[in-house]
């Protein structure tokens, strides 16, 4: 039975917990100080869809838990559309804490995820071997439209991104995720996978605790600024693959924008990415080296209504291990990195009339540095689009980034037999955020 529009919808606040279950009860943390022994109380999913409890708008949760409407934050008129007649169904419960945080002894499994909200901490985190990749796209949505409904008028103009489109290889499982959203409307975010048998399932949980503990140390301090000389950063979004006995690789992408604004008919944007590579000769300690890497930004996926071209893409043609600069430019801004280039060559095959960056990294397998060990590549590129289409408050698409590996086996027995999961990749969209934005 679905609970009726007659429950008051629990508004998002600055401090909202909200846990998501997939099966059996809802965990829920009390919200009143007077009554401490009620903290770590589960509401069963029989209580949650009782019409009785739905008529009485949540009178039951008050005298169960001994809390009231100071404690529970309430609104009639202005919940959005998402949260109206599912606030109280059997897949989310939100309820509103004084720390939005979850109680000290709850603790997470592979039935269920966390999701924490407030203004300094908003973050989604999930891992396990039976994830709804649906599901948790549907709540990362709700929570940033939540979020920036809230505080988009707080966050200096400037604009905002987040993943989309999310493809990968029919042989790859989704078997965590992680989501952080920053006070400056910056987004973090982190998907690890695994073979669709569970291969390498393992080793996919230690780099997914790695990156959770690193983005801990980095978030923990984070300060709102705009630059002046810089790109200006708008989004991350991390992917780790591994792929036994073959190898392991990881992508990170960082999408940025020219916030110095001294264009008045432009927006410049720019996608540094970083493709990782490990054989398995290095990781399981086999014959199988690395081989190929290839590396997409489609600046022209989208169907973008105003003008839009892309105006660069480095490293260009090189060849013989070494390390070479990039240095791309916006309006007014740049940014200047190092890449290694591989032993054999990288070859740059842009498209500017399709507006589409393009590289191969052909890996020479016999070699320790390249083939026998983790090689990362770091290309990256720049596009510019018209102004007032870019800025018209709507999530608009920037540019979809895809990339996959291939490795060679190495064994005498085996030689030349080669390995590639496919093209994996994500698109990655826009908004604009200014101080008369109304969500």
């Amino acid at each position: 039975m679905k609970i009726e529009k007659k429950i008051k919808p629990i508004k998002f606040t600055i401090t909202t917990l909200i846990i998501l279950v997939f099966i059996g009860a809802v965990f829920v943390s009390a919200v009143a100080e007077n009554n401490p022994n009620r903290k770590n109380q589960i509401i069963s999913d029989e209580t949650i869809r009782d019409p009785e409890f739905a008529i009485n708008t949540l009178q039951d949760l008050y005298r169960k838990y001994n809390v009231n409407e100071k404690d529970i934050t309430f609104t009639t008129n202005d919940m959005t559309y998402y949260l109206e007649g599912t606030t109280l169904d059997n897949d989310i419960i939100v309820i509103s804490t004084k720390t939005g945080k979850p109680p000290e002894d709850f603790k997470e499994s592979i039935d269920f995820n966390m999701v924490i909200y407030n203004r300094n901490l908003c973050t989604i985190w999930a891992n396990g071997k039976d994830l709804s990749y649906k599901n948790l796209m549907r709540q990362k949505d709700i929570l940033t439209d939540a979020y920036f409904k809230r505080f988009g008028k707080e966050i200096d103009n400037r604009y905002v991104g987040k993943s989309d489109n999310l493809k990968v290889s029919e042989d790859t499982k989704l078997v965590a995720y992680g989501f952080i959203l920053l006070p400056n409307g910056v987004i973090e975010e982190y998907r690890g996978y695994c073979d669709q048998d569970l291969g390498g399932y393992k080793e996919a949980m230690n780099k997914t605790d790695k990156w959770l503990s690193t983005s801990d140390e980095t978030t923990s301090d984070v300060k709102i600024f705009q630059s002046n000389q810089e790109w200006a950063i708008l989004n991350t979004y991390t992917d780790h693959y591994t792929y036994p006995p073959y190898g392991d690789y990881s992508t990170t992408t960082k999408w940025y924008w020219d916030d110095v604004e001294t264009d008045k008919n432009d927006d410049y944007f720019m996608l540094k990415s970083k493709f990782s590579i490990m054989p398995g000769n290095q990781q399981y300690d086999n014959y199988w080296n690395n081989n190929r890497g290839y590396i997409r930004h489609d600046w022209k996926y989208y169907e973008y209504p105003g003008t839009r071209d892309m105006a660069d893409a480095q490293p260009y043609d090189e060849s013989g291990e070494k390390t070479v600069s990039i240095t791309l430019s916006g309006g007014s801004v740049s940014l200047t990195w190092p890449t290694v280039i591989p032993d054999y060559e990288f070859d740059e095959q842009s498209d500017y009339i399709k507006g589409v960056a393009k590289w191969k990294a052909s890996i020479n397998p016999a070699s320790s540095t390249c083939g026998g060990s983790t090689l990362t590549v770091k290309p990256g590129s720049t596009m510019h689009c018209s102004q007032n289409e870019a800025r018209s408050g709507d999530w608009i698409g920037l540019a979809y980034f895809k990339s996959k590996p291939k490795w060679m086996n190495c064994d005498g027995y085996h030689y030349g037999e080669t390995y590639t999961p496919g093209y994996h990749g994500y698109s990655n969209c826009v908004k604009w955020i200014d101080s008369k934005y109304e969500g």
